[in-house]
């Protein structure tokens, strides 16, 4: 038995760590490789025997021992798995050598050539402190093959696979942090859980390349049965670090060692690496930008390369950011990537509002390319390895075949829109980007295989990593007391979105970030309250989202359809859309409800508005408060808008400590004095009864009671206005007649005022109601209100007005508010008292409502996420400048 270069080594560097069970035949050649080291290695073997049954065991490391004292050492313990024999050989190594700069892990039938051990000290010694430790690439034997492990170190694709081989070399401050393997893992996968450990604690791994790991590979191994066990092994260790795969903090890492796009700016010679495109976080050259790319043709699991390449202008991001709608562009950029489509997003102008956001999905097969505003292509593109320029023109003819997303972006005319159409910059972005790529000829790949997912695949991680996903492509803004999310189904400006935009409005004053987020739709109002009440608007875009399950219904409700399988899509991308929030709120979601308890999970504080009990076209009550009993436990509050409401929750097992009052306030601020508006009533001319009804021309207001009162009183001495439109199609709304012309919606609060100052009286024949607004509004401005007490009308009605009993019949109804209307029309005294009896009582105001919410949000309800302390250090580790918020406008 002979070693060469293998004196004594009374003060060892390195030490390799072998566990010995029931291999003594191979046992041997691990010690040997060790001895064989270059002598600067200065090497020890330590071997442990972890209780093996088999004498030849004990027989084989004794005789080495004695061979080659002081540099073969021995170690016996009681059987505990090959964790806890490795980390009792560390224990052993540390304490016998306090100068020793690093430890080895090597299995007993594996083995090491000569120079391994010095050129992984070298690396260490070369490598800054936060180099924990130094990976091989794999060449194994016996089962020949050999694998690469090169490139970037990335902690987000250690996450997803282990490609950091136990036969590393770790360096001691590591070990000295006390990390150790887990001793309780016996199944396999322990050395991945290991390396986790270590850059949890805030280090990271290098790639030392062709050192010659030497890994004996056999038909069935431990490594195998491992393999078998896979998803129970990983769902086990993951239990273990659930801070750390929450997705909020993951982005964190993404965003300094994989940003999602990179933007590419018209005639700009730079790349901006991003994960938010209204946040720049760094920026290189376009020739280094061009060189990576290259690179990561040539090995796509080894280069940290952003999934999505952007060519767009700036003048194009400026408008989308204006519009509120960066962020869901840029989401949905990625949808389309993924499903190797294209959009056609339009910015349109409408009466009233600044401008409607809608979103359609033509083919872009035909579509000239010199439309688009956005262009974004994958890395992974085979074409994009071509050296043609021709494929500047064929791109858009594969109708998105090739992974090109195209976003074709039409806009109003702007006033400080220059020149140059928003969306010809694109084009040229794209041109300058590929004849920068002409001019670097394509890398050669290695020889050695890769079986590591391509690093451009982030979705694929979150996926598979913590269950959720494509991200909103959105920075938390540290500097804001909270990231606060609204879901809703539809963005009309009806009652309920009214309460949505003043509750964000308020929360958004009071230094929290508001975000809406629409779950029915592919559009929404883009009007001066949406862009006071919120910072961006997301669109889910996904059609099933909000789907009712009509055969699984929990005391005749329905319920959310979202958790079968052929939703699992919809599912993750909604989690990936709403998880970056600390607090969502729904409301009327049906699809919210399939994601809650999951969100809940990821440290999302979770609240359920609920605004009325519906009724359906037979007067039972139905909706949403039904709905939402099934899956009370999945929200931390319930938000209601009225006692009414608060004491049917109660009455249905909501517990007392989660509901919220807040009761609803007018939709606009007072723009008058009360003093300016009774003197507007008081010095009114005499003339006929102006009665007004504002609002959803939908079956619950009583639209067929209306005409019926219209009928009657249209001769005598009233004018009649009638201002709205249906929000939901029902054939029961489209054939009633109500005899006058109908006005469309009003968004402005001037106009609206003007529409009030109008009326002497409001009529609301409703079936079934809330707390209207429109109540509030109109006893503001001093008007009469004549409403069927439904719903939570009488709390609006405080006094003053006419409540009908909504039990009487039909006949009655209408009988009795043709007989108030007249008795209006003909005491003007007894008109001028009841508008005055409206303006005693002041409204609520928002700031008032909202006090509940905030305290729930800070005090009550649960802190928002915060980044585990261990992925920030990791973080910190990175070379180069921190990361900076500047805006990409």
């Amino acid at each position: 038995m002979t070693a060469p270069n293998c004196p004594q080594a009374t003060s060892p560097r390195v030490a390799a760590i072998i566990p010995a069970f029931k291999q003594p035949g191979l046992l041997g050649e691990a010690i040997l490789s060790v001895l064989r080291q270059d002598e600067e290695a200065r090497a020890v073997a330590v071997v442990v025997n972890d209780g093996c049954p088999m004498p030849e065991t004990q027989e084989v490391a004794v005789s080495f021992s004695r061979a080659f004292p002081g540099r073969v050492f021995v170690v016996r313990r009681p059987n505990g798995g090959l964790s806890a024999a490795r980390n009792t050989g560390v224990d052993f190594a540390l304490a016998a050598w306090p100068q020793l700069e690093a430890v080895m892990f090597l299995d007993a039938d594996n083995r090491i050539e000569r120079s391994f051990l010095s050129r992984a000290l070298a690396a260490l010694a070369a490598a800054p402190e936060e180099i924990g430790w130094v990976y091989p690439d794999v060449d194994m034997f016996g089962v020949a093959e050999s694998w690469a492990t090169g490139g970037e170190f990335s902690f987000l694709a250690l996450l997803d696979s282990n490609y950091c081989e136990a036969g590393s070399v770790v360096r001691r401050s590591v070990l000295a942090r006390g990390v150790r393997f887990d001793d309780t893992m016996r199944h396999g996968f322990e050395d991945w859980d290991f390396w986790l450990q270590v850059a949890e604690a805030g280090f990271r791994g290098q790639h030392l390349p062709n050192v010659g790991f030497q890994y004996r590979r056999r038909g069935e191994s431990m490594l195998s049965a491992a393999e078998r066990r896979r998803e129970w092994i990983t769902v086990e260790m993951n239990k273990k670090r659930r801070a750390l795969l929450n997705p909020r903090n993951l982005r964190l890492i993404e965003a300094r060692e994989r940003p999602r796009f990179a933007l590419f700016h018209t005639d700009e010679p730079m790349a901006y690496y991003t994960s938010d495109p209204a946040v720049e976080n760094r920026s290189i050259p376009i020739e280094e930008a061009v060189r990576k790319l290259r690179l990561f043709q040539a090995s796509p699991a080894s280069i940290n390369m952003p999934p999505f390449l952007c060519f767009a202008s700036r003048p194009s991001l400026s408008r989308l950011s204006d519009a509120l709608v960066l962020t869901t562009v840029f989401w949905l950029v990625q949808v389309l990537m993924r499903e190797k489509r294209s959009a056609r997003v339009f910015l349109t102008s409408e009466p009233g509002v600044e401008a409607r956001f809608r979103v359609d999905d033509p083919s872009c097969a035909d579509r000239p390319a010199g439309e688009a505003a956005l262009i974004v292509l994958s890395p992974a593109d085979p074409l994009l390895a071509e050296d043609e320029l021709s494929y500047v023109a064929a791109r858009f003819d594969t109708g998105g075949a090739n992974n090109v997303a195209t976003i074709v972006i039409e806009l109003p005319e702007s006033p400080e829109q220059s020149d140059e159409p928003a969306d010809s910059g694109a084009m040229r972005a794209l041109d300058r980007f590929l004849a920068e790529l002409a001019l670097q000829p394509p890398e050669a790949p290695g020889w050695r295989q890769d079986s590591r997912p391509p690093r451009h695949d982030l979705t694929g991680v979150y996926e598979r990593v913590c269950d959720v996903g494509i991200l909103a492509p959105l920075t938390p803004d540290l500097n804001s007391r909270g990231e606060i999310g609204f879901l809703i189904p539809i963005h009309s400006f009806g009652g309920v979105e009214k309460v949505v935009a003043n509750q964000a409005r308020v929360l958004r004053q009071l230094g929290f970030r508001t975000h809406l987020f629409i779950s029915g739709e592919a559009s929404f109002l883009l009007t001066a309250e949406t862009r006071e009440a919120f910072a961006t608007v997301n669109l889910l875009l996904s059609p099933g989202f909000d789907r009712a399950d009509l055969r699984a219904t929990y005391f005749g409700a329905v319920t959310s359809a979202l958790e079968r399988k052929g939703d699992t899509r919809i599912r993750r991308d909604a989690l990936g859309l709403l998880c970056g929030m600390d607090v969502v709120i729904n409301t009327h979601s049906v699809g919210c409800h399939g994601i809650a308890a999951r969100l809940r999970e990821l440290g999302v504080c979770m609240m359920l508005a609920l605004h009325l009990v519906d009724h359906d076209k037979f007067g039972a009550p139905i909706g949403n408060p039904h709905m939402a009993l099934a899956y009370e436990h999945a929200y931390d509050h319930f938000l209601v808008i009225s006692k009414n409401l608060r004491d049917w929750c109660f009455a249905h097992g909501v517990p007392e400590q989660k509901i919220l009052l807040l009761p609803n306030a007018p939709s606009y601020p007072q723009r008058d004095t009360p003093e300016t508006v009774r003197s507007i009533r008081a010095t009114r001319a005499p003339g006929p009864l102006n009665v007004l009804f504002l609002g959803r021309l939908d079956p619950q207001k009583g639209l067929d009671r209306l005409a019926k009162i219209i009928a009657a009183t249209k001769e005598g001495p009233f004018v009649w206005r009638v201002i709205g439109k249906a929000v939901r199609a029902d054939p029961r709304s489209e054939s009633v007649d109500l005899g006058v012309a109908v006005e469309p919606p009003l968004h402005d609060p001037a106009a609206l005022d003007a529409a009030y100052d109008w009326a002497d009286a409001l009529v609301l024949p409703s079936r079934f109601e809330g707390a209207p607004l429109t109540i509030l509004e109109a006893r503001r401005r001093g008007v009469v209100v004549l409403a069927t007490n439904v719903g939570a009308v009488a709390e609006t009605l405080p006094d003053g007005g006419f409540l009908f009993d909504p039990g009487q019949d039909e006949a009655t109804i209408v009988a009795e508010f043709i007989d108030r209307l007249t008795l209006l029309a003909r005491d003007p005294e007894r008109l001028r008292a009841e508008a005055l009896a409206a303006l005693r009582a002041p409204p609520m105001t928002w700031e008032q409502s909202i006090e509940p919410l905030v305290e729930a949000i800070e005090g009550g309800g649960k802190t928002p996420t915060t980044p585990f302390a261990s992925s920030q250090s990791y973080l910190d580790s990175f070379a180069g400048p921190p990361t900076t918020n500047t805006p990409a406008r």
